[in-house]
């Protein structure tokens, strides 16, 4: 079996290994599909060429194929049937991976595997959008249109919210154009809200970037209306003027890690005990259902995201070519034999 792995000092490779074990209540998928999380997974390669770690470990956490092989205490799957799986070192870049029951869903015969590759991401953004609050004909604001940004636009606006953008390149720009309302390009804020009347404030606003978040922060404070909704997705690291950003208007501060309520549970992620319905309405099992249920009934296509296609022995070179400083690349998918 190929699969990607990234070593201690950074370095990609792709290299055959024995076949995965199979574990209890989980399928094996033969994988088609793979999608690079582009800022997540070149800050990794980065973070480990500045200072070595120890081991290797095997990149990616958003693929798609179909099912080989399901475990006799599964109950949730057949051979021969497309899913989407998501999870850190389990929805990886190879050529097969074993996925436990609540880390995978079907895939409706609407969606193609280019659009449900996006489901590791895309899963992230719809729980950042439940964090919110978020309600249908409410607004948002997505301060940061690289890939997670872009994706919390198209997943809000199928929400029937109104969306704003703000965003730091012009190619970004372009691609959040048409998903969102109005766009602000980053180097114009200050203009932008000063023109702002009290009606153009909005409900929520989703803080979607890595590394040093506090400028952005305060612009998401000047967008929000009183007692809004601030949410902020993944690690990125801030010194919040809690007076200035959250106290004059009594704001909401919210984060959100990954894809729902599940996550990071090894009862729920490992051993499949789920949450029951009536307590836990959106687990991260639940969120990946929905944002299939969005792209069948056609409200959310991710595909005109794909600005790169690789091969899996090729994904070395893809990973390069995202970490070059000045990159338009947004999403990149890794196609599968």
């Amino acid at each position: 079996m190929k699969t990607a792995l990234v070593a201690a000092d950074g370095t990609v490779r792709v290299v055959d290994q024995p076949a995965l074990k199979m574990l209890p209540g989980s399928v094996r998928v033969k994988v088609t599909r793979s999608l690079i999380s582009t800022g997540t997974e070149a800050s990794v390669i980065r973070a480990r060429r500045e200072a070595p770690a120890e081991g290797d470990l095997r990149p990616g956490y958003s693929a798609v194929g179909t099912v080989v092989e399901v475990s006799a205490d599964c109950g949730k799957a057949e051979a021969g049937q497309r899913v989407a799986c998501a999870g850190w070192a389990v929805a990886t870049h190879s050529q097969e991976v074993v996925v436990p029951r609540n880390l995978f869903v079907p895939i409706p015969d609407a969606v193609d595997d280019d659009n449900a590759a996006f489901i590791g991401l895309a899963v992230t953004c719809m729980h950042s959008l439940r964090q919110g609050g978020l309600a249908g004909g409410e607004s948002v604001a997505v301060i940061g249109m690289g890939l997670f940004g872009q994706i919390v636009a198209r997943i809000a606006r199928a929400f029937g919210a109104v969306v704003c953008g703000v965003a730091k390149y012009p190619h970004q720009a372009e691609h959040a154009a048409g998903a969102c309302d109005k766009v602000y390009p980053a180097g114009g804020m200050a203009e932008a809200i000063a023109a702002l009347t009290p009606e153009d404030l909005v409900d929520v606003a989703v803080v979607a970037a890595g590394g040093e978040l506090t400028e952005m922060i305060q612009v998401a404070g000047k967008l929000l209306r009183d007692r809004g909704t601030l949410v902020i997705i993944g690690r990125g690291a801030a010194r919040i003027d809690f007076t200035q950003a959250m106290f004059a208007k009594e704001l909401t501060l919210k984060n959100t890690r990954a894809y729902g309520p599940g996550r990071y549970d090894p009862q729920y992620e490992r051993e499949g005990i789920d949450y029951p319905l009536g307590y836990v309405r959106w687990t991260e099992n639940r969120n990946m259902a929905g944002v299939l249920d969005l792209m069948a009934r056609g409200l959310l296509d991710l595909r005109g995201l794909i600005t790169t296609r690789c091969r899996l022995e090729d994904i070395p070179a893809a990973y390069e070519k995202l970490m070059v400083a000045g990159n338009r690349e947004i999403a990149a998918i890794v196609e599968h034999d």
